[in-house]
């Protein structure tokens, strides 16, 4: 695999949206924001932000990501994508998604529909169970799960969680005790650390080349 097929997979899976992060801006008790910087081998390609609004029994979350990397002065990669969800507890109720990739545009939704969540895409439609969700890692229960909808692509896709060490990461400037797991499936292989009281402090990948992505809090 290339490295910007593997950092295009990387992408796939990273529509990640945090909830709860004691360090993350509040604009008011109702609404909160996360700013990330993208960084590709240390290097600054773009951002992913997030903005949570909790309306009691429903949560309401979108992001915004915006990447554009050159891969070994040869290849540009642009990147654009944008998620609207809406979560009734911990099950997923509705998801519309928009990507352009290298100016190609696909986008996806999901609802709930009675026993069933409905997944459809400009190839095809798809019922899940009743309650499930994406690869949301702000909710500590996706640890728990054995599948989980991709926010681009639609896929129910079966992934493998497994708890590494304990480490010690530093969170704007606060060295913060951390838990981390390794979460795979097929093209996937990801790092991610969460808090002792489960919020999501920070996502790691490697991809083609030894390379690697990192998510960091602004």
């Amino acid at each position: 695999m290339k490295a910007p097929a593997a950092i295009l997979l990387f992408c796939l899976t990273l529509l990640a949206l945090t909830f709860s992060f004691n360090a993350a801006a509040s604009t008011q008790d109702s609404v909160k924001e996360w700013k990330f910087r993208v960084l590709l081998d240390g290097k600054d390609i773009g951002h992913h932000h997030f903005t949570l609004t909790d309306e009691g029994m429903e949560r309401r979350i979108e992001s915004e990501a915006n990447f554009d990397a050159r891969i070994f002065m040869l290849f540009r990669f642009q990147y654009q994508h944008s998620t609207a969800e809406l979560w009734r507890g911990d099950c997923l109720v509705q998801i519309n998604s928009e990507t352009n990739t290298n100016g190609k545009t696909v986008s996806m939704q999901g609802y709930q529909d009675d026993d069933a969540f409905v997944v459809a895409t400009d190839q095809e439609e798809q019922r899940l169970p009743e309650c499930v969700k994406s690869f949301a890692y702000w909710n500590a229960q996706i640890l728990k799960e054995a599948r989980l909808i991709n926010q681009q692509t639609g896929r129910y896709q079966e992934i493998d969680i497994a708890p590494l060490a304990s480490e010690s990461l530093m969170i704007r400037g606060e060295n913060v005790s951390a838990q981390r797991y390794r979460l795979t499936g097929e093209k996937i292989d990801l790092n991610i650390w969460y808090s002792d009281t489960g919020e999501w402090l920070q996502l790691e990948s490697k991809v083609k080349g030894g390379r690697t992505i990192r998510y960091q809090l602004t």
